[in-house]
């Protein structure tokens, strides 16, 4: 990503976190990027462009981070213990996006609702593939309650680290949560008990987890040819939300996508999923 479109997302959080979304002026950001207004408007059409953007960067450079420490092990517990801990820092050393996202100063339209349920999916199928690594094809039955438990036991430790950071050991945690996970995924496959979450959530859809991944490279990794890529997602994104999409169509655009390396693995393994 450009160095000027960094400094303007990095200057619009500290300042989003500080004073609040809807009184920070662009001006502002630019001043406090240092950089001259026509920069933001090259890179964003809008504020709610830019929140946007935000999100796409760092979660982008979360996964990358959590691919990487996934690499160092082939335990999968440990592997899952690795990404918590590399969670927890970037938790840490992000505190005033977290800030940002937890006073809830993001303007909520339909565009931005569809976005952050977007988040949502990407965060429990994080969660989701980690738990099915572990723990195999016998926590199916009780995955979507796992989930949600985890997620509320991550989200309330970062709220407290959030209060009160010195009070807690932040490095003790990834291994204290995962035998908590133990505790609870080795109850559930025992005791066989039925759980109140009975069906698949329809905003748990894997196509558009992986679309959203692919976005979120395409926006932080390319320069080049990143308006074709975006273009190319969307019209996917159409496609797949006619009663009868087109495969010949789908084919086309997926094989555009598939031409560059930044996004190709991730292209393929949509393609896999849709079956084209």
């Amino acid at each position: 990503m450009q160095e000027k479109k960094i400094e303007i997302i990095k200057a619009s959080i500290d300042l989003f976190a500080e004073k609040g979304f809807h009184v920070t002026s662009v001006q502002e950001i630019v001043d406090r990027a240092n950089v001259a207004k026509g920069s933001f408007y090259n890179y964003f059409t809008s504020k709610n462009d830019l929140i946007r953007a935000i999100y796409d960067f760092y979660f982008a450079v979360l996964e990358e981070a959590m691919v990487e420490q996934a690499t160092q092990t082939e335990e999968p517990k440990q592997q899952f213990q690795n990404q918590l801990a590399v969670f927890f820092e970037f938790f840490l050393n992000n505190k005033p996006l977290i800030k940002m996202m937890m006073k809830e100063q993001i303007p909520i339209d339909r565009d931005m609702e569809s976005f952050m349920t977007e988040m949502k999916q990407q965060h429990y199928d994080w969660i989701h593939q980690n738990i099915k690594r572990i723990y195999g094809s016998e926590v199916e039955p009780y995955i979507y309650d796992v989930l949600v438990i985890v997620d509320g036991m991550l989200q309330s430790y970062n709220n407290w680290i959030l209060v009160d950071e010195e009070s807690i050991n932040v490095d003790q945690l990834p291994q204290f949560i995962l035998k908590r996970i133990d505790t609870l995924c080795e109850q559930l496959i025992n005791d066989k008990e039925a759980t109140p979450i009975k069906q698949k959530p329809d905003f748990l859809d894997d196509q558009s987890v992986i679309l959203t991944r692919i976005r979120q490279k395409v926006v932080s990794m390319m320069s080049r040819n990143q308006k074709k890529a975006l273009e190319a997602l969307s019209a996917i994104d159409k496609e797949l939300k006619k009663e009868e999409p087109e495969r010949i169509v789908l084919d086309s655009l997926l094989m555009n996508l598939e031409t560059y390396s930044e996004i190709r693995k991730d292209a393929r393994h949509l393609r896999t999923k849709l079956n084209v």
